[in-house]
């Protein structure tokens, strides 16, 4: 991809491998900072749960719309 090069890390006469991925700030980043993997790995969270407060029951046809915004926002937006 643009911009990725082979970058060789030392420390002294040694050489330090570049890892593939980290997490920083509890977000997965890759070593070039490009965005997709966050993006896929925060949708999934968040697909993940909104799937399971669908699944426990909780019906948004059964709901006031004001109480189903209040659940979606202290429940699946702090997971974002």
């Amino acid at each position: 991809m643009k911009g990725e090069t082979n970058r060789i890390f030392k420390l002294g006469t040694h050489t330090i491998k570049e890892a593939s991925s980290y997490v920083h700030l509890g977000l997965k980043c890759d070593p070039f900072l490009r965005s997709t993997g966050m993006v896929n790995d925060a949708c999934n969270k968040l697909r993940g749960t909104y799937l399971s407060i669908v699944n426990s029951g909780i019906s948004p046809l059964a709901l006031n719309p004001s109480t189903y915004i209040k659940v979606y926002n202290s429940i699946v937006i702090p997971k974002a």
